[in-house]
């Protein structure tokens, strides 16, 4: 497992406060932030520690941007440093620690204020362990939770992360398995029960018996050439000539014959083959949820609710332990509502991941083993990995 990792913004070197002592900031960087950072397990990195050849300003704005933490030294209101921590308020939501000498504290920029900064005492040394401390416990409720801390987000809650977006190419299973001292009798359980990241394009999952599809209340699957997951799965599961070409749309058609009406109520699920994905795939059958319904003519869809969308959870497991013309044991869901313009993405997949959590804690006899969520680009994919490491029931089995 890959260790996550700090950028450290301060100054170096000597430099003097607003009263003209000097701060040995790399004493500040040695004794106070390093061991503060790296008792959480956090690999820290300040840029003058950066090895290799290339631009130095590449790799500090890369980390400055992708860096799972940072902390930021504002003492002396260097100019470089606000600098640097604009960048990241802009680009990061979440897990940027402020620190600062007491003298600054009492004059820092109005821009600021209202943020939560910790200070320490340059000239008090015995005052570092309680600052140690502090940094420590923030980083670790910070990876823990996701909380927002950038005012730049804070004011516009709308703002979307730009960083982490790009497709992840390669595919990567990342485990988790529920512990269990949890279950009065272990002999109970129908194998190890585990809940799971499938990062990457979902192209290349295999092996997983039941794909969930996300549909309106219309269950009009994507056209072919759709950004949707929709269409990627009924172009994948569709017979095609040696051209590529449509002879058969399975899946769209077996939807169609499944529907006695115009709509479906939300949460609705219909279950059909998954033509050739079955050969290609692994997939032994598409569960399509209704989980989205149109605003009016012309105004697109709305997601819907927490409540609908953890029943979709649910019910789609116990779908799965109650049919009895086929039985599986793994299912993949698509982050139902992190598309949601109104909802932060770590909020929606903190409660899909625990409604999974729970559906085991609570049936631990389910015919299901295997709950995993598809997570296409990094910033989902990492807040897939801080929703399940954040779970307590729940512990990471190495790849």
């Amino acid at each position: 497992m890959k260790p996550k990792n700090c950028f450290v913004i301060m100054p170096f070197g000597e430099k003097p406060d607003q009263d003209d002592l000097p701060v040995d900031f790399n004493m500040v960087y040695q004794e106070i932030i390093k061991p503060a950072v790296t008792a959480t397990g956090v690999e820290c990195v300040r840029s003058d520690e950066i090895e290799g050849a290339g631009s130095i300003h590449k790799e500090m704005f890369e980390r400055i941007c992708y860096a799972d933490i940072a902390v930021v030294d504002i003492s002396i209101l260097n100019p470089n440093v606000f600098y640097e921590l604009g960048v990241r308020h802009a680009l990061n939501p979440f897990s940027t620690v402020i620190i600062g000498d007491q003298k600054t504290i009492e004059n820092i920029p109005f821009n600021i204020h209202g943020q939560r900064i910790i200070s320490y005492n340059y000239q008090n040394k015995s005052s570092y362990e309680t600052t140690r401390k502090e940094i420590t416990s923030y980083i670790g409720e910070g990876l823990k939770t996701g909380k927002n801390d950038s005012p730049v987000f804070e004011n516009i809650p709308k703002l979307k992360v730009s960083k982490g977006k790009e497709p992840i190419k390669e595919l990567k299973t990342i485990r988790y398995r529920l512990k269990q001292s949890l279950l009065g009798n272990v002999l109970s359980l129908k194998g190890k029960k585990v809940v799971g990241i499938k990062a990457g394009t979902i192209r290349n999952v295999k092996g997983v018996d039941v794909w969930v599809n996300t549909e309106s209340v219309h269950m009009q699957m994507a056209r072919f050439y759709d950004k949707r997951l929709s269409g990627i799965i009924r172009y994948r599961g569709a017979e095609k000539n040696e051209e590529g070409q449509i002879i058969k749309d399975t899946i769209a058609e077996a939807l169609y014959g499944k529907m006695d009406g115009s709509v479906v109520e939300t949460g609705t699920i219909l279950v059909t083959t998954a033509g050739k994905l079955s050969e290609t795939n692994d997939v032994e059958r598409i569960f399509h949820i209704a989980t989205t319904m149109g605003k009016a003519i012309g105004e697109g869809y709305t997601d819907v609710p927490e409540a609908t969308r953890t029943s979709c959870i649910t019910n789609a497991l116990e779908k799965m332990d109650h049919t009895e013309d086929f039985k599986s044991n793994s299912i993949l869901f698509p982050l139902i509502g992190a598309s949601n313009e109104d909802e932060r993405l770590e909020d929606v997949v903190k409660t899909l991941c625990e409604t999974a959590t729970n559906y085991f804690v609570n049936n631990s006899n389910s015919s299901v083993n295997e709950i995993y969520f598809l997570a296409r680009t990094k910033a989902e994919k990492d807040a897939c990995v801080r929703a399940l490491e954040a779970i307590d029931r729940l512990r990471r089995l190495e790849t």
